[in-house]
């Protein structure tokens, strides 16, 4: 993401997801009088659950990168592998420095 912005598949994929799961996120009436709330609370717009469809679908591959380039910071990134390193298909220093921490029981 940091060097190529997502591809129109990737792209139409993930705003389908999004605007697809928005759709079925007010099941009942305590859902949306819930959400109305949480808008009201945090300051968003009267009309949040009118636009935010369309403002997804009007998302572009650009706005994905920059946001990618201000967020993702991949020299903070951590990975956290539990298991018996023997069954591992390749060494997790293939990943970068690796600190081993034994569990006690």
């Amino acid at each position: 993401m940091l060097e190529e912005p997502p591809t129109d598949e990737e792209l139409t994929i993930a705003k389908d997801i999004i605007i697809n799961r928005f759709v079925f996120g007010f099941d009942d009436r305590a859902e949306l009088v819930n959400g109305l709330a949480r808008l009201e609370y945090w300051g968003y717009p009267d009309d949040y659950y009118e636009t935010y469809c369309s403002n997804v679908a009007a998302v572009t591959k650009e706005d994905v990168q920059e946001v990618a380039k201000k967020y993702l910071k991949p020299e903070g990134l951590k990975i956290l592998v539990v298991g018996d390193s023997a069954g591992f298909d390749e060494p997790l220093t293939a990943f970068g420095e690796v600190e081993d921490i034994k569990l006690e029981p």
